[in-house]
C-alpha cells in the first residue's frame, strides 16, 4: 500500500526488478475512477538503466499520451460488422 500511494504522489507507478531482473516498468492512470472494471493505465518497460536516466521525461511522455487517450474511452463503440 505505501508503494501505491508514492506512486500516486509521484503520478506513475513504478517497479524495477519484479517483471525481469534490469526491467523497470511504469505506468500512469488513464481512467482511475469509477467501477474498478474501468480503471486503465498507460505504461512501459524498459531497462533499468535507460529509466533512471530519463525518468521525468517518461512520466511526462506517459501523461501526454495518457490525456490524448482518456477521452478516447469515454465515446461509444463503433457498431460492429
Amino acid at each position: 500500500e505505501a508503494d501505491l500511494a508514492a506512486g500516486r504522489k509521484r503520478g506513475m507507478q513504478l517497479e524495477t526488478g519484479q517483471f525481469r531482473p534490469g526491467v523497470a516498468c511504469a505506468a500512469v492512470p488513464i481512467v482511475d475512477e469509477g467501477e474498478l472494471s474501468r480503471f486503465t493505465v498507460l505504461g512501459v518497460a524498459l531497462p533499468i538503466r535507460d529509466f533512471m536516466h530519463s525518468a521525468k521525461r517518461i512520466r511526462t511522455s506517459l501523461q501526454a499520451h495518457a490525456a490524448v487517450i482518456a477521452p478516447l474511452l469515454d465515446q461509444p463503440a463503433p457498431p460492429a460488422g
